[in-house]
């Protein structure tokens, strides 16, 4: 019955005794490990992965363990000969009537597509707000450049259109002139090499 279910359902069902060896895995799981079910009864998942303890996951799942305490979820890096892959597992304690620990019952699923989905989609959603932030700069700099040379000329524009301008000498007129001219090639310039 339990191999029946365990082969129609994305979970892998497993149980362990209480020094945390394999009683039963489901063809899944031994699938997923790339071994018989056979070959992983009486062993102990960290070894038949070869985790250590500072492999993401494992040392969450370990403090649980030593405390008897349910696991949820906890998402374990499994370092395997055919390639990293990444597994939810899910488990509760058992006791006996006594208050024995017995062991720990549980599933597990393995989630390294959806990780690497959600690794891709981080990564791209770090380019698109760098990209953003360059952006932004660069508009905050071109904002800059174009309004320098066209306060220029709007500024002397308005002093040559003014009542005072009649008060300016010629060389200032030219002067005041000149700045329009340079300032506007200068706008002229930028805006071609946007």
């Amino acid at each position: 019955l339990l191999n029946d279910f365990s082969d129609h359902h994305n979970d892998w069902l497993w149980e362990s005794d209480h020094d945390g060896r394999i009683t039963y895995a489901s063809r899944g799981l031994a699938a997923g490990l790339g071994l018989s079910p056979d070959a992983i009864i009486g062993r102990r998942l960290d070894d038949l992965v070869h985790a250590t303890g500072d492999a993401p996951g494992w040392h969450e799942m370990q403090s649980a363990i030593l405390r008897r305490k349910p696991i949820d979820s906890a998402t374990v890096e499994l370092p395997l000969a055919q390639g990293n892959t990444w597994w939810q597992i899910a488990a509760r304690p058992m006791f006996a009537g006594s208050g024995e620990f017995l062991g720990y019952r549980g599933v597990a699923h393995d989630v390294t597509a959806e990780r690497r989905t959600t690794q891709r989609l981080l990564a791209e959603k770090e380019a698109a707000e760098r990209s953003s932030a360059t952006k932004s700069q660069f508009l905050a700099v071109m904002s800059h450049e174009l309004r320098t040379p066209l306060n220029a000329i709007v500024g002397f524009a308005e002093l040559l259109g003014s009542a005072q301008a009649e008060y300016l000498t010629s060389e200032a007129r030219a002067d005041h002139l000149r700045t329009i001219r340079d300032s506007s090639q200068h706008l002229q310039n930028l805006i071609n090499d946007i």
